[in-house]
C-alpha cells in the first residue's frame, strides 16, 4: 500500500484533501461537544428539584428522629414525620430519574452530531483513499518489474482517455498487443502518472 503520491502536486493535493477531512471531523467533535453542553444544561431544574428533595427528606427525618423521644404520642408523630420523609425521597427520586434522562439524551445528541461528522468521511474519503493506496502501492511493485509493465500498460489502456493514449502513437491497442517494448514504457508511464507516481526507470 502506498498512501501518498511522490509527484509533490497531486500529494499536496492529497495533504489538503486529509487536512480539510480533519478540520472537518474537529468541527463536528466541537459541535457535538456543544450539543452535549445545551442539552445538559436541562439538568439545573432535575439538579435543584433532586436537592429540594433531599433537603426535605432529612428535615423529616431529623423531625422524625426527635419526636420519637418524646412521651406517649411521640411514636405517632415520628410516623408521620417520616412520611414527610418519604415524600422527600420520592421528589428526589422523580428529579435523578429527570436527571438521568437529561443526561442520557445529552450524551445521544452528541453521539449522533458526531455519526453525522463521521458519515461522510466513512462513505467518501475513506475508501476513496484506501482504492488509491492499493492501486498506487501494486502500480509502485509493478514498476519496478520490467514483466510486469505490460500489465500497466493495460490498465493505462482500460482507463486512460483515447486522448492521452494517442500520445505513445496511432494505434497503442496494437503496440500493446505486439509488445513493443518502447510503448509497453510509454503506456506504463501514462498509468503511473496518472496515480502521481515516477515513471519507470529506462
Amino acid at each position: 500500500m502506498k498512501p501518498y503520491a511522490e509527484i509533490a502536486s497531486v500529494r499536496g493535493r492529497q495533504l489538503m484533501l486529509d487536512g480539510l477531512v480533519v478540520v472537518w471531523l474537529l468541527v463536528f467533535l466541537l459541535l457535538a461537544v456543544h450539543a452535549n453542553d445545551l442539552v445538559s444544561a436541562l439538568r439545573t431544574p432535575t439538579t435543584a428539584l433532586i436537592n429540594t428533595g433531599a433537603n426535605i427528606a432529612a428535615m423529616f427525618a431529623e423531625g422524625a428522629a426527635a419526636a420519637a423521644q418524646l412521651p406517649f404520642f411521640g411514636s405517632a408523630l415520628s410516623a408521620a414525620l417520616q412520611q414527610g420523609q418519604a415524600a422527600g425521597e420520592a421528589l428526589r427520586g422523580v428529579g435523578q430519574q429527570q436527571d438521568d434522562a437529561v443526561s442520557a439524551l445529552a450524551t445521544g445528541t452528541a453521539l449522533l452530531v458526531m455519526l453525522i461528522g463521521l458519515l461522510p468521511p466513512l462513505l467518501l474519503w475513506l475508501p476513496s483513499r484506501l482504492r488509491y493506496a492499493k492501486a498506487a502501492g501494486a502500480a509502485a511493485l509493478a514498476r519496478e518489474d520490467a514483466h510486469a509493465l505490460d500489465l500497466l500498460a493495460l490498465r493505462a489502456l482500460t482507463t486512460l482517455p483515447p486522448a492521452e493514449l494517442r500520445i505513445v502513437g496511432d494505434h497503442p491497442a496494437n503496440a500493446w498487443r505486439t509488445g513493443d517494448p518502447e510503448a509497453l514504457r510509454q503506456l506504463a508511464a501514462l498509468e503511473l502518472r496518472r496515480l502521481g507516481l515516477h515513471p519507470p526507470t529506462p
